[in-house]
């Protein structure tokens, strides 16, 4: 017959072998590998961008990271800068900037009975490079690397 006593026991144990898992590293987490690389934009470096590392298997998990200002990045999926599990990505990169006309009022006139002013956001490179079906890039995250991405956007 179960007690609550038991019953506890048995749903603590449960979650402790269910976190416990294979693989991973020290954290705790999926194994990842290193991955850094660049994007360049018309030839130029292209700072403020984020560029999203999106798995072809449903088993893959999605990498992220910000471009300096020398268009260098480095992925994170767990942690930061941790990079990526091995496997084929679709890459995606997206720039926008807000039109300050819209999102800003001078103090003066600030009142907070006011609706807000939407802010509209302009992508700075094609829309096209934002979309994993249209971009057109693609990327191998190699398990021990060396896992160096360049990705280069025309028009």
């Amino acid at each position: 017959m179960w007690t609550r006593r038991s019953a506890f026991f048995m749903l603590c144990l449960g979650v402790l072998t269910s976190n416990s898992g294979c693989g991973g590293n020290a954290s705790g987490g999926p194994a990842t590998d290193a991955v850094s690389g660049t994007v360049k934009f018309k030839g130029s470096p292209l700072g403020g961008a984020t560029v999203t590392f999106h798995p072809l298997s449903k088993e893959g998990r999605t990498a992220v990271a910000s471009t300096s200002d020398a268009g260098t990045f480095q992925l994170s999926t767990v942690k930061d800068k941790d990079g990526a599990l091995p496997g084929e990505y679709r890459v995606t990169v997206s720039k926008t900037t807000d039109d300050q006309a819209a999102a800003t009022q001078p103090a003066a006139t600030f009142d907070m009975a006011a609706p807000a002013k939407p802010v509209k956001y302009k992508s700075v490179i094609p829309a096209k490079y934002g979309n994993p079906d249209s971009s057109g890039l693609t990327a191998t995250v190699k398990k021990g690397g060396p896992n160096k991405v360049e990705l280069t956007l025309t028009e």
